[in-house]
Order: structure tokens, then C-alpha cells, then sequence
């Protein structure tokens, strides 16, 4: 819907709970580089989105970090990282080993992610927008019902030639359509992680092995915390 994902960017800020012990990065940004773990690997071709994949993503890795410990508890109050996910991964198509051509080829590019967390802010701000080549999702925690996640589509208007033949000048930016693709009703992100945990519990304890399960597994935890 919004082409090749190209940029991430999450912002959670808040005027709430300092803690002394850690930083507003540790406490608050693996919820959002657990989002962007999701989105790329949603990106990618469905034979790199398992969970062992014959070609594992590449990870996130630290581009530039920033923090400002104003508080003086020697920990940052407010931070800002940019991590890059340097892509250049892909399905081989017919002649891939993980999926013998079923996940139509593909690559998953280089993603660059922005991050900024604090609980020295004055208003509260919790966004997350995935930007691709065509179009936008954006999820607002501000908003209500459907409105919360909106999809924009756009179009770049071709720039005017120039004298030599090349391309020059500013380049028109155009929305072709504004959707709201949220779910109905306002239920809270971490209530329904922890039931979809719970029932992953209770289908490791039966035994079974089912998509509840396999959600529950660590690997992503683990790569969160690597990043």
C-alpha cells in the first residue's frame, strides 16, 4: 500500500515517572524498535519474515545517539537515536533455498529509523510512522477509533526539465488519498500483549505449538535488546 518501506520514525514523550536507575532510552525505546523490527520484517519477502529464516535480517545498528540528562542522575531524561537497517537481503527467487521462488523474489533495502524518548516533555506525544516510496502509515496515539492508524498515499509530481535536458527545481508533492485503517474501539496495546502472552502460555501448556506460541518466541526480545 505505500511501496518499498524506506523511513521509520517513532516518537514517545511524555511529562510522567523519571526513573534514577536507567535512562528514558532503556525504559521507553524498545517498545518502538520492537515496532520497527515488525515493519521491516513485514517489508520483507515472506520467505526472510520467519522466525528462522535461511537468511536472517540484518540488525539494527546505532547511526547516531544523543541524550540530555537534565535531571542530573546521570541518565538521559531525553534521547534521540537513529539506527539503520542496512538491507541488501533478498529472496533469490526460483533459485532461493528457503522458499524455491513461492515469496516472488524481492530485497528488503536500507531502512533508516528515528527515535526520540523523554518523560521531561511537556505534552504528550506517542507516534510511530513507517514512510515508503508511494505512500505513509502513520499511528497516533492521540486519536480515537479508526483515526489512530491513517493511511496517506502520495504522488511526486515530475520536476519541470531543464535547459540540458535534466530534471531541476522543486519537485510537487501530491496526496491522492487519506484513509483511516485503524481498528474500532480503543483497546490498549500492552493489555492485548499481555493476553496474546497468556495464551501463549496456555498453548505451550497444552502442548501445542500454535501461532500464539510461536509469537511468544524470543528471538525478537533478544534483538531488541541487542539493539
Amino acid at each position: 500500500a505505500i511501496g518499498p518501506l524506506r523511513y521509520l520514525s517513532a516518537t514517545r514523550l511524555n511529562f510522567g515517572t523519571a526513573r534514577s536507575s536507567e535512562s528514558a532510552l532503556w525504559s521507553l525505546a524498545p517498545h518502538d524498535i520492537s515496532m520497527a523490527l515488525a515493519a521491516i520484517r513485514a517489508a520483507s519477502p515472506s520467505c526472510l519474515r520467519r522466525r528462522r529464516p535461511a537468511a536472517p535480517l540484518p540488525a539494527l545498528a546505532v547511526a547516531a545517539a544523543s541524550g540530555s540528562d537534565v535531571l542530573g542522575f546521570g541518565h538521559a531524561d531525553l534521547a534521540s537515536v537513529t539506527l539503520r537497517h542496512r538491507g541488501g537481503v533478498g529472496c533469490g527467487g526460483e533459485g532461493c533455498g528457503a522458499c524455491g521462488g513461492l515469496s516472488g523474489g524481492g530485497r528488503v533495502e536500507e531502512v533508516r529509523v528515528d527515535l526520540r524518548v523523554g518523560w521531561l516533555h511537556p505534552h504528550k506525544e506517542r507516534k510511530f510512522v513507517a514512510v515508503g516510496t508511494s505512500g505513509m502509515v502513520v499511528y497516533d496515539d492521540s486519536r480515537a477509533g479508526r483515526e489512530k492508524v491513517m493511511l496517506v498515499r502520495y504522488l511526486a509530481e515530475e520536476p519541470a526539465a531543464g535547459g540540458g535536458g535534466g530534471a531541476e527545481g522543486p519537485v510537487g508533492l501530491r496526496k491522492v488519498e487519506e484513509a483511516a485503517i485503524g481498528a474500532e474501539g480503543d483497546a490498549e496495546p500492552l493489555r492485548e500483549v499481555l493476553r496474546c502472552f497468556a495464551a501463549a502460555v496456555a498453548a505451550r501448556e497444552r502442548g501445542g505449538a500454535g501461532k500464539e506460541a510461536e509469537e511468544a518466541e524470543g528471538e525478537e526480545g533478544e534483538e531488541e535488546a541487542r539493539a
